[in-house]
């Protein structure tokens, strides 16, 4: 009953207000290419500004696009779906090598999680690679224990497969579970590690193909560079160490769910105690000699962090993701470890009871208030398009900001043309040509300037709008949750 009430509370949680938020920028720019083209050309796509998307991913959703009106709550569905499913694969994976308060502990954290849950309200690969990952390390479970039965080995073989076409990150995963079988097998059954190197070549040779041919050279200059703070610094021994700790921090604020919580000296304290928590988890995992369970963990870490330190893969904590389900076993178990260490020193029960509820009740807060009370938002560009509307006429002229485009571009609904912003990140001057020659094109109109994704470096919006301000007098702004327009007099 726990089980089921966890995963539905979970599952609420990324199912409420799943087409509430407006598309952001990487958002839009997908659902504009999955309603306005075909198949081989939604393939074909690619944006600079966004990380190239797995082949079945778009499949998928190009699918639903067929099948379903092109909103935001039918085009978030497969993350959501993805992310609602992971949840009982990460129970049973857990129970598969732990005891059931360890999986139910880890079950509680992943399900209440607000950054597994952001990301199953977003149109992005991410939760779908968690969950393929779950799933994966659960049937290499199943074909360990149980090698005899036929139907194990297609599982098995059918999602590394498909695994690798939905996840560019599941070659982690693969290579990793494919070499525990053939250790395991190794020892029991040959049959079983005949097969893992089976699947550890046919993965790896997909892999090697979509690295090289569909994934790396569509990765834009300006990606790449978007991505530098996430690879391993080695530059320095105080670099390296500075490096890891601020990753380790990055990844604590995201995924304890404790980012509200402003004094630093406490969140410092908290992210002490998860330190502590998840010492105890690995302690008692290596002191169980759960062999399997460490070659997981310290085998796909590794490679991602090797992968990193090689300038191939971002070290990032959305791009981890997939991986994510093991660090919370790991503190799952820990919590385990350390309620059952205090139920052994006799503490009182109630007290014992008082404190588990109020560490939940605080764990709770964040996905309750971002979820239910106050739901995240990003890019409002939906509402700031209806406060445009009110005001716009036939005559009007519109200047994107290049941040905007894709948002702008799925919400106005209006056949008239407008002009696209380009960016100049490198020579902001240039900026001053462009919306001069803007303004002279649309000479006695009036004329807007939409706003949103806006570089954070340098404050280009700022920059633009004084260059306006120059020739023309400003009659209106609206302003949306991380989006803005301007309305200037002719």
């Amino acid at each position: 009953m726990t089980v089921f009430f966890l995963i539905l509370s979970g599952a609420w949680l990324r199912f409420i207000h799943l087409g509430e938020r407006s598309f952001w920028n990487d958002e839009a720019w997908l659902a504009n290419v999955l309603i306005q083209k075909n198949l081989f050309q939604v393939f074909a796509a690619q944006d600079p500004s966004t990380p190239p998307l797995p082949p079945l991913f778009l499949f998928f959703s190009h699918c639903i696009v067929i099948l379903s009106k092109p909103n935001e709550f039918f085009l978030r569905l497969l993350p959501c779906l993805s992310g609602i499913l992971a949840l009982p694969f990460i129970y049973f994976f857990a129970k598969q090598l732990f005891d059931r308060k360890a999986a139910l502990a880890s079950l509680f954290l992943i399900s209440f999680n607000t950054f597994c849950i952001y990301y199953s309200k977003e149109l992005k690969p991410y939760s779908t690679e968690m969950f393929f990952a779950v799933l994966f390390l659960f049937l290499a479970e199943k074909l360990i224990r149980d090698s005899e039965q036929k139907k194990n080995f297609w599982l098995f073989g059918l999602v590394s497969v498909a695994g690798i076409f939905i996840s560019h990150s599941f070659i982690f995963i693969s290579s990793v579970v494919s070499l525990v079988i053939i250790a395991e097998g190794s020892r029991k059954n040959r049959a079983a590690a005949r097969f893992g190197v089976s699947i550890f070549l046919i993965t790896l040779s997909l892999f090697v193909f979509l690295f090289l041919f569909y994934t790396q050279k569509r990765i834009s200059p300006a990606l790449a560079a978007y991505w530098i703070p996430n690879y391993v610094d080695g530059s320095s021994v105080k670099s390296f160490l500075s490096w890891n700790l601020a990753t380790a921090r990055e990844f604590f604020n995201l995924y304890s769910n404790f980012h509200y919580v402003s004094p630093p000296f406490i969140q410092r304290v908290i992210f002490g105690i998860f330190l502590f928590v998840f010492s105890m988890g690995f302690v008692d995992i290596f002191k169980r000699k759960e062999r399997r369970f460490l070659g997981y963990f310290l085998g796909i870490f590794s490679l991602l962090y090797l992968a990193s330190a090689c300038k191939q893969y971002p070290f990032a904590p959305r791009l981890a993701l997939f991986a994510m389900p093991l660090l919370f076993i790991i503190l799952g178990n820990g919590l385990s470890v350390c309620y059952g260490y205090l139920v052994s020193k006799k503490i009182n029960k109630q007290v014992l009871a008082v404190g588990v509820f109020s560490l939940a009740f605080l764990y709770l807060i964040a996905p309750v208030r971002e979820n239910i009370v106050n739901p995240t938002k990003r890019e409002e560009m939906r509402p700031l398009v209806q406060k445009i509307l009110e005001k716009y006429q036939p005559n009007d002229a519109i200047y994107v900001y290049y941040g905007a485009r894709s948002a702008f571009q799925f919400y106005w609904p209006r056949p008239a043309a407008y002009t696209k912003g380009s960016a100049h990140r490198e020579n902001m001057d240039q900026y001053e040509t462009d919306i001069h020659q803007f303004l002279n094109q649309n000479h006695g109109k009036r004329v807007w300037l939409i706003f949103s994704h806006n570089w954070w470096i340098k404050d280009e919006r700022k920059f633009i709008l004084e260059l306006v301000l120059k020739e023309r007098k400003p009659l209106a702004q609206f302003q949306a949750t991380g989006a803005s327009a301007y309305l200037f007099g002719s």
